[in-house]
């Protein structure tokens, strides 16, 4: 049914007091003495069933007094001012691309298809339950749902991510309403819209539900036995990182929950007195170190022929504040310490498979181009809680450059980025996420993520080591704070002054012609 042949014309003074008393339209126009009462509405009672509905009018407002069924779609091109609507019952439609106006049902919304909500001058309230398969909101659009609501995929800003990756909307879109020509690819709403109407997809819906395992993460080692081989392994030179010059030896270390690990080697090979190894504490009961040294190599030329053998022994201690002497670990040690050495051994295997893993999923020189940003140049001082960082969006940022001075001793390079959020009991909590340039013996390098809910870093996890969902938001995180950041400085450099800045950032960027 043709859309404009059912409703009638009315003004708004004529409805206003049918609508919901927290629309947006009834509460402007209370508060600004009657704004809206002589405006267009388009108004229809009972149940209502169309094949389309478009919300590109030369009225405000459509009002369907009951409920409504949109056999195709909803739309509009105009994201900034376009036609409002608002059912007092319940409504379904296949698919919505809507933008700059409110939607309001006051009953459940079901969505077939695809929901796409663009800009900030829209809102979706919906005072029961929705349902889409694929929900997606950009440019800050804003949805409130009463009820309970049942997606199968929820993309917001673009900021959906695959396994490990960014989202690629070119996966999920058909390419006729991608536009690639910029540094990132967009949607076409025009071209959208005119797929719709000749009813041709826009999407690949067998793609609409997202991948939710994680990777499976190549295991490094042929089996879990404790062998001088894996204990090479897990010390090599391209694990461990670089410490101070003057250092006889290399490390490094984590947690896993209450279980702390640390590998270390001492030394060259060919001097006296190398060795490699792994300690492991279990919380505050009992800590266990088990050593590889090379074997002395007998004379004779056959003792060329064979590589080097190595010694692997073992010693525990209970762990107090005072110093306490080491047993030696044998077959007659206490069952704790052998499930100690034999579970921790597994993890640390499985932390360092997952490390080699996750040590490609940020580049490094991607901290490197944060830091050299003209956005960034005014925040140099890491421990200075004014010039630290800014806020930009949602996501505070702060920096630290290579080699900045702490006590003395020169720090890694460094972005920590921090959001609020609120977990499934509803509580208003902060998350940080530092990302640290680390370089091991070897001369590579990779970014080592932090992730902690404590401002000062008392309570931390190396999600490096840890993997799991921890390691997939953090760098979901990076990628979507590296577009924002990089995005915000760029509109600084094509003239837009920054609103996030304080006074003297703004007068830095003054005087160094970023902005007038």
């Amino acid at each position: 049914m043709e859309a404009g042949a059912v409703f009638q014309r009315l003004s708004f003074s004529e409805i206003k007091l049918k609508l919901p008393r927290e629309s947006w339209y009834y509460l402007r126009n209370e508060q600004k003495d009657g704004e809206f009462e002589a405006e267009d509405v388009w108004y229809y009672k009972g149940d209502l069933r169309l094949s389309e509905l478009l919300l590109d009018l030369n009225a405000m407002l459509i009002l369907v007094e009951g409920n409504l069924i949109v056999d195709r779609y909803i739309g509009n091109t105009n994201t900034d001012g376009a036609t409002g609507l608002i059912v007092l019952g319940d409504m379904r439609a296949s698919h919505m691309v809507v933008g700059g106006q409110e939607i309001h049902i006051a009953g459940d919304l079901q969505v077939e298809k695809m929901f796409w909500g663009d800009y900030n001058h829209g809102d979706l309230i919906v005072e029961g339950h929705m349902q889409a398969e694929l929900m997606m909101t950009s440019d800050q659009y804003r949805v409130r749902i009463q009820g309970t609501s049942a997606f199968e995929r929820y993309i917001v800003d673009w900021d959906d991510f695959g396994v490990w990756q960014g989202f690629d909307m070119t996966e999920l879109f058909v390419p006729e309403i991608i536009i690639d020509e910029d540094e990132e690819p967009f949607v076409w709403r025009e071209e959208m819209l005119r797929l719709l109407e000749e009813d041709k997809p826009i999407l690949y819906e067998d793609r609409i539900k997202p991948i939710r395992e994680q990777p499976q993460i190549p295991f490094l080692f042929a089996d879990t036995q404790l062998r001088p081989l894996y204990m090479q392994q897990v010390t090599a030179d391209s694990l461990c990182f670089l410490g101070e010059p003057e250092a006889a030896s290399s490390s490094y270390e984590f947690w896993l929950g209450d279980q702390f690990f640390r590998a270390t080697a001492y030394g060259n090979e060919a001097d006296s007195g190398h060795f490699r190894s792994v300690y492991f504490q279990d919380g505050e009961e009992y800590g266990a170190l088990l050593k590889i040294e090379p074997v002395a190599a007998q004379s004779g030329s056959a003792a060329h022929s064979h590589p080097m053998q190595w010694q692997l022994s073992g010693k525990y201690r209970k762990v107090t504040d005072e110093i306490v002497d080491w047993t030696v670990i044998d077959d007659d040690s206490p069952a704790a310490i052998q499930q100690l050495c034999q579970q921790n051994w597994v993890y640390l295997l499985q932390a360092v498979s997952t490390y080699e893993y996750a040590r490609h999923l940020i580049d490094p020189q991607h901290i490197r181009e944060i830091l050299t940003l003209p956005l960034v140049e005014p925040y140099n001082d890491y421990y200075d809680e004014e010039r630290s960082g800014l806020w930009i969006g949602d996501i505070y940022f702060s920096f630290r450059q290579e080699g900045e001075l702490y006590k003395d001793s020169p720090r890694l390079a460094l972005v920590r980025m921090a959001r609020d959020y609120t977990d499934e009991q509803g509580e208003a909590k902060v998350e940080y996420c530092s990302y640290r340039i680390q370089k091991h013996m070897d001369g590579s390098e990779c970014v080592s993520v932090q992730y902690s809910e404590d401002e000062d870093d008392d309570d931390y996890t190396m999600v490096n080591y840890e993997g799991g969902a921890k390691l997939l938001d953090a760098v979901k995180f990076f990628e979507k704070g590296r577009k924002l950041i990089t995005r915000y400085n760029q509109d600084m450099l094509d003239g837009t002054k920054p609103f996030c800045g304080e006074d003297f950032a703004m007068e830095y960027w003054r005087e160094k012609g970023y902005i007038s």
